[in-house]
């Protein structure tokens, strides 16, 4: 299957939202409590997004990845870095892939996208952060990230261990092609 990878636009939130929610849900299912998964909407996570890509804010991109009879499957955000005192300039703020589309390489031409977006930027250097307990964390290693921090994340009222992935030099990473 053929799929697409193209800016965000408006018109995109409702189903970048149902594959935010889904994802959310399928992934983190017996890791983050249920309680705040069930209270995961997509209403509510289409108003972030419509936010967000409404604010046209510098150094922010969104992506997302879309099937051949134009259906949104995934998508990616990234931007300045937003943890202070470390030494990357760019990162990865989300990557999600609907599951039954997970394991075909769309979240890696969602990464790829994303790290050619921070080097538009002139970003030479990025991060992502990920829970511990995500069973698609290694996704990061593959692609060439090195675990340089770790700290503890609250979700839903739950401490959850997390670790940034970093990579040093944007000029080849994640490169399919690399």
């Amino acid at each position: 299957m053929a799929i697409s990878i193209r800016k965000a636009t408006a018109e995109d939130t409702r189903e970048m939202a149902r594959v935010h929610v889904d994802t959310w849900r399928s992934t983190y299912a017996g890791i983050v409590p249920q309680d705040f998964l069930d209270g995961l909407n997509y209403e509510d996570r289409a108003a972030m997004w419509a936010r967000i890509l409404k604010e046209n804010r510098p150094h922010w991109h969104v992506v997302v990845a879309v099937t051949e009879t134009g259906r949104i499957v995934g998508f990616s955000s990234g931007g300045k870095n937003r943890t202070e005192g470390t030494p990357f300039e760019g990162e990865v703020y989300a990557i999600y892939v609907d599951k039954e589309y997970q394991g075909q390489g769309i979240g890696a031409q969602l990464f790829q996208r994303s790290l050619e977006e921070l080097r538009s930027k002139n970003l030479k250097t990025a991060m992502v952060w990920s829970l511990d307990a995500n069973p698609y964390r290694t996704f990061y290693e593959s692609m060439g990230g090195k675990a340089v921090l770790e700290r503890d994340q609250n979700v839903g009222g739950k401490h959850l261990p997390e670790t940034a992935y970093g990579w040093g030099d944007l000029s080849a990473a994640g490169r399919l092609d690399a």
